[in-house]
């Protein structure tokens, strides 16, 4: 599916969560702390589909000169086509005067590191079982600006 990534609306919630269990199905994130993420302030909050149903999103707090990446999904039958890049890449742009990102990545998802790798994320610490389910976190860095 092609399409322009674009924040994320409140008609979008439904298929995000869908993606959200599809995904995370060990500890997704409700419907409820989705909603909240719409309005947030500091908040970025992309899609990447239609309206009510994206293929993709992001979610990520721009604090002070900081992007703080706490979500990414990409639809299982998507994957592998560039949808993470372009979402990822909306999200930083969101980001406005952002000069660092930060992210926490399962250490058993290559998928998923070396997407953030080839987008100039570095493995900067790891967070020791950070995971429900006891898997190691390592964190990730990437400068966005200076």
């Amino acid at each position: 599916m092609s399409g322009v990534p674009r924040r994320a609306t409140a008609a979008d919630i439904d298929a995000v969560l869908a993606l959200e269990q599809s995904c995370f199905s060990d500890d997704p994130w409700t419907r409820n702390m989705l909603q909240e993420e719409l309005g947030r302030a500091g908040g970025v909050f992309v899609a990447l589909g239609d309206e009510g149903r994206p293929v993709a999103f992001a979610i990520g707090w721009s604090v002070l000169d900081e992007l703080h990446v706490l979500q990414v999904a990409v639809d299982p039958a998507q994957r592998r086509g560039g949808l993470g890049r372009r979402i990822m890449e909306a999200l930083e742009a969101g980001a406005g005067s952002a000069e660092t990102a930060w992210l926490e990545v399962r250490r058993d998802n290559a998928a998923a590191i070396g997407m953030y790798e080839a987008l100039g994320y570095r493995a900067v610490g790891c967070r020791q079982r950070y995971y429900t389910d006891g898997c190691d976190a390592l964190l990730l860095r990437k400068t966005l600006k200076g």
